[in-house]
């Protein structure tokens, strides 16, 4: 038996340091993918709990290269379930308002709330646009606020 082992232990310990390579290089790669997937799905991740916490559509999404990068990390089975989800997400994004309806200018003083609620969504729309708003519109939004905040120490006094 000894004769047998002395005669075969080369070919023993190359079997046994090859098989040892395979299955080390294997725990390596599955690290490594997990690892970058991990770093794929951060900011998804992250997205995703932040509309579930607070959904807005102001709040900026994934860019298109994140969710095509997530989708190449996800099991086959999973991709077609995400992938409609994803659609869903995008029909009711869609169905949000995109414009302000405009004000007439000759509006009375009692009409202050509605044109600060359209310029304060038109604020916001631009804000998602990425296309900023002007100096002029953030003072005259800024004498609304004023207005609207002293009618309301005027009840608030006499109530």
């Amino acid at each position: 038996m000894n004769e047998l082992l002395k005669e075969y232990a080369p070919v023993v310990g190359f079997l046994t340091f090859l098989l040892g390579f395979i299955i080390v290089n294997r725990l390596t790669l599955s690290r490594d993918r997990r690892k970058e997937f991990n770093n794929i799905v951060q900011p998804i991740r992250s997205w995703l709990l932040s509309e579930r916490e607070d959904p807005s559509p102001y709040k900026e999404e994934p860019s298109k290269i994140e969710m095509d990068d997530f989708v190449h990390y996800l099991p086959i089975w999973k991709r077609r379930k995400f992938k409609g989800y994803l659609a869903e997400l995008e029909k009711q994004i869609a169905k949000l308002p995109t414009e302000a309806a405009p004000i007439d200018v000759s509006e009375k003083d009692e009409e202050l709330a509605q044109r600060f609620d359209h310029m304060l969504l038109s604020m916001q729309l631009s804000l998602v646009d990425k296309t900023g708003i002007s100096d002029a519109y953030q003072d005259k939004l800024n004498a609304i606020a004023s207005k609207l905040e002293s009618k309301i120490k005027c009840v608030i006094t006499f109530s």
